[in-house]
């Protein structure tokens, strides 16, 4: 949502600030031209505030009055016995031009007299109107509110790098099975390495330096599709930097070219916003076993040392299941303070696996193909929640779907699209038919987990091609239970005669069994009956491991407890020392913004990019909001990537806009005469409905991003 309103408030000030900027260039440029300026506008609709010179200060607009005054003074010069100096006398005691404030405080204008945006052929014969003015003179006034723009971006650039903006790390904290940064590959010497690391610090992207996560985010969207991407790291252990080669491939998540790479978190517990967000966060850490750590606490090591995430899960993966201790330093305590010590027992790993089906992906944990059911982590929207939705549930029914695996769900709702899809699920061990969710977008609006850490619930494994780490399986190679006669919803009760109440133990217990060399692994499950039977039946289920499938299993380790989204994101000080540097990256900063913004619009074109992935009015000041709540400075570089943007949109050769008002005086320019009224009007016509229709599509996608999705 919209964060606070004191942020929403400066968002409003700030992006007014911009127009205003753009506006007065246009002013400035009309004034340097000598064309009459009718009115400096901030905002639209009626004037809720006025000023002119010779009149002062009114509330609302001062046109008529002054108006009127001019008639007065043409009716006493036609009595004194001629119209000369009519227009300059006026002039020169009061002010054709009238500075207005709007009601409507978001946006603004420039009207000239012989130009008006809502009639593009209306001219007047006065030697000071638009109309009448040069060409070159006229292109000028057109260009230089975008100009204007431009350099306001570049100012505040300057001010952000000066001072340092915090942002995630370039460093990756996450590699996703089955994407392309599993399958990147590098010739260094003899060897060829395949496949990105968490720990790996990203440097470069195609052509583009990295200096934090956003920028290989961007500069993987904005990449060609089906062309190799050029990605150089530097991995620790090794002299020299790493150039990888890379396929990037649409994300189902975002619908945009990704390498499936995650930021690094460091090790510093994350701060909720408010008291109660904190005490859930809190509870959440003790579930886990680790009370007494709190937000804001940060990982160190006996020396006081910072660590971060990957630190703390090498620890717990080296632990082999004993707990070990972990040292945390409490918030704004400077190094050698008392340390809270807080001893751990880190959590059993489970295999994970990739299906790629139909052209998208999707990862989730199983054990030689016993495959979770999907559950409820957390229920994100308004809308889910009064459909029923609750924290935990498990879905025993989704779509078409009985027990679905994370997989299968995610692709039923997606299927979805728009429409409501049935929904039952499993609460407190009672079936609970919510009928109808709306979906919206494929998207319902919950945080998903797997109940691997809470039942031994199990369902069929996903059909499609299945990846482990960055290999797809071989063909000749199945997964054990995706052979094995599943019932969805069915629980794994017994491996042997070890009985098991959850996935983790499921582990347990096979890790167990073929540690004696056995392959055949007999299960025993409880199989889901109908509804009003209240004792399930049980049946065998012989699991057929392979030589791969036991050495994978008996190699599953140990993971933290506390899981990553507990953490703050690595960061870095994107920052220049003096005013040379910070100049330099101020207008570097500036340049490759006002490209992205144009590769963006050729990105839609060619599909990678999507109109969903667009902001309104609404998405902008939601997005603002969240980075004016991090502080001033990324407040800042928010209004100056929208300078940048607007500066870009402008100047688009679209009728209404700047950008098309000059291709209509470039055409005057070379053919000697304007372009005719009618193809002005219709043009004008043209580009209004199509700004109206990106308008009507951005403002829906910001709502239902904000409401709903």
């Amino acid at each position: 949502m919209l964060g606070t309103v004191g942020d929403l408030v400066l968002v409003v000030i700030g992006f007014s600030l911009i127009i205003f900027l753009h506006e007065l260039g246009h002013f400035a440029a009309a004034r340097w031209a000598r064309i009459r300026v009718l009115a400096f506008a901030l905002g639209f609709g009626p004037a809720a505030f006025s000023y002119r010179k010779g009149m002062g200060f009114r509330r609302g607009s001062s046109e008529k009055e002054y108006l009127r005054r001019l008639q007065e003074r043409r009716v006493v010069e036609q009595r004194a016995g001629g119209l000369a100096g009519v227009y300059g006398d006026a002039a020169a005691h009061i002010s054709p031009t009238e500075y207005r404030l709007n009601v409507l405080p978001l946006g603004g204008y420039v009207k000239m007299l012989g130009q008006d945006d809502s009639d593009p052929a209306a001219t007047s014969s006065e030697p000071d109107s638009f109309s009448r003015a040069p060409v070159y003179k006229r292109m000028v006034v057109i260009s230089a509110g975008v100009v204007m723009n431009i350099v306001t971006a570049a100012i505040l650039f300057v001010i952000v790098f000066s001072y340092g903006l915090r942002t995630e790390s370039p460093r990756i904290g996450l590699v996703v099975p089955g994407t392309p940064a599993t399958t990147a590959t590098a010739n260094v010497g003899n060897r060829v390495l395949t496949g990105l690391q968490p720990g790996d610090t990203v440097l470069t992207v195609g052509d583009e330096e990295v200096e934090a996560f956003k920028d290989i985010s961007l500069a993987v969207a904005m990449s060609r599709k089906d062309r190799p991407l050029p990605v150089t790291v530097r991995r620790r252990g090794e002299p020299d930097p790493i150039t990888f080669i890379a396929q990037p491939k649409v994300d189902p998540g975002s619908g945009m070219l990704s390498l499936g790479v995650a930021p690094a978190f460091s090790g510093t517990i994350d701060t909720p916003a408010d008291e109660a967000e904190a005490k859930k966060f809190t509870d959440a850490l003790a579930r886990r076993g680790a009370a007494g750590v709190l937000p804001g606490m940060t990982l160190v090591d006996e020396t006081g040392r910072e660590l971060d995430y990957l630190d703390f899960n090498e620890t717990a993966s080296r632990s082999g299941g004993r707990p070990f201790v972990t040292r945390w330093r409490t918030a704004g305590e400077e190094k050698g303070s008392p340390v809270v010590e807080v001893t751990l027992t880190p959590q059993p790993e489970l295999q994970i696996a990739t299906v790629e089906r139909e052209g998208v992906s999707h990862t989730f944990e199983h054990l030689a193909g016993l495959t979770p059911v999907m559950a409820v982590r957390s229920v994100q929207s308004d809308t889910a929640k009064k459909a029923g939705l609750m924290d935990g549930d498990i879905f025993a029914r989704l779509g078409d779907i009985q027990f679905p695996g994370l997989e299968e769900g995610m692709r039923q709702i997606v299927a979805s699209g728009d429409s409501p899809i049935a929904v039952t699920v499993l609460r407190a061990g009672k079936l609970v038919d919510l009928k109808k969710v709306p979906v919206v977008a494929g998207k319902i609006g919950f945080d998903a987990m797997t109940t691997a850490r809470t039942t031994s619930l199990i369902t069929r494994f996903p059909r499609g091609k299945v990846f482990e780490g960055g290999d797809a399986r071989a063909a000749d190679r199945g997964i054990a239970a995706s052979e094995a006669d599943v019932t969805p919803g069915s629980r794994v009760v017994r491996v042997g005669s070890q009985e098991t109440a959850t996935l983790l133990d499921v582990r347990t217990a096979l890790q167990t069994v073929i540690a004696t060399g056995l392959r055949d692994v007999h299960l025993t499950v409880e199989v889901p009956g109908a509804a009003s039977e209240t004792t399930p039946a049980t049946k065998p289920l012989v699991l057929h491991l392979d030589d791969a499938d036991a050495e994978a299993i008996a190699g599953l380790g140990w993971q933290s407890p506390i899981g990553r989204e507990f953490f703050k994101p690595a960061e870095v000080v994107l920052q220049r020392s003096g005013p040379v540097a910070a100049v330099a990256k101020g207008l570097d900063e500036t340049k490759k913004m006002v490209l992205t913004t144009y590769l963006t619009f050729a990105r839609l074109f060619q599909g990678t990019v999507k109109v969903e992935h667009l902001k309104g009015p609404i998405g902008i000041a939601d997005v603002g909001t969240r980075l004016a709540g991090k502080g001033a400075i990324w407040l800042l570089f928010f209004m100056a990537a929208v300078s940048v943007n607007l500066a870009v949109v402008n100047f688009l050769p679209l009728p209404i806009v700047d950008g098309g008002h000059f291709c209509f005086l470039l055409w005057e320019q070379f053919t000697g005469r304007p372009v005719s009224p009618a193809v002005q009007n219709v043009a004008a016509l043209v580009g209004l409905a199509l700004i109206g229709a990106v308008f009507l599509m951005t403002t829906y996608n910001d709502l239902a991003n904000l409401l709903w999705r």
